[in-house]
This record gives C-alpha cells, structure tokens and sequence, in this order.
C-alpha cells in the first residue's frame, strides 16, 4: 500500500500522526517517501489540521511548502485555520493566513457557523481575533450580536 493510505485503527495516517505529535523528522522523512499531504480520515482530518490544532508551525510551513490545501475542511467544515484558531495557536493563525487560508470561512454547525474569528473570540484568545483584521476583510454577516459586543 502507499505511504498516507496506511491507517491506524481510528483511521489516522502516519503524516497525520507525526504532523499531530510534532515529530518534524519523522514528517520529512514520510513526505519524501511519498506520503499523501492532503490524505485523511474518516472525518476528514489531514495533517495540516492536525498540525495546526498542535500550533506546531514548523510542520506547518513544511506541509504547506509541499502543497498542502490550506482550506481543506473536515466532515464538520473545520479548516486548519478553525483549528489554530480555536487552540489559540497566533503563530498558526498567521502562517495559514499568510499562506491565503479564508479568514470568513465558517464550520458547518448546523445552528451557526463559526468562523475562526469568532472562535478565537469566544475562546478568549483575543490576539488571535484581532490580528486577523490585518489579514483581510472581514465579512460582518456571519458575526453574531454576542461577537460583536465582543469586539
């Protein structure tokens, strides 16, 4: 079988494992023999995801340099910029932002979507939510009255 196909039994690959326990070798190593960047699991999680939701950014800048989607979702629509965000990780956030991830993408919460601006917010990781002003335009009609009252 190939490299990024091969699963543990909770459906991880080996990238997405190494990129989850930060082991920056062992993600070289398994991107130089060939390893699938954007393979995933069950519920869609890759290792850009994976290292993102660490705040691992050196794994980060590796993957994205070997062409990792930045903007690919999981089954619930959570990008790697969700995930940093959430986590509260500010380095992420600005290398996936650097590397043109969607700042108004939101989730696919079925009651509301959340963007990573609002979960940096409600998570009270307000650096993270004000240093993505910078970044780009905000879209102010997926926000809430509650996030606003935040900002």
């Amino acid at each position: 079988s190939t490299l990024g196909l091969e699963t543990s039994n909770e459906g991880w690959t080996a990238l997405r494992s190494a990129a989850w326990g930060g082991h920056k070798e062992s993600v070289r190593l398994l991107l130089e023999a060939g390893a699938d960047i954007d393979g995933c699991d069950s519920d869609g999680r890759t290792a850009l995801r994976a290292a993102a939701w660490g705040g691992h950014e050196e794994i980060l800048l590796t993957l994205l340099d070997h062409g990792a989607q930045v903007d690919r979702s999981d089954r619930e629509g959570r990008t790697p910029l969700i995930a940093a965000a959430y986590m509260g990780h500010k380095e992420a956030v600005e290398i996936l932002l650097n590397a043109g991830a969607d700042l108004n993408l939101a989730d696919g919460d079925g009651r509301t979507g959340r963007s990573p601006l609002i979960l940096a917010a409600q998570e009270g990781h307000c650096s993270e939510a004000l240093c993505f002003s910078k970044y780009r335009t905000l879209d102010l009609s997926i926000f809430n009255c509650n996030l606003l009252i935040v900002l």
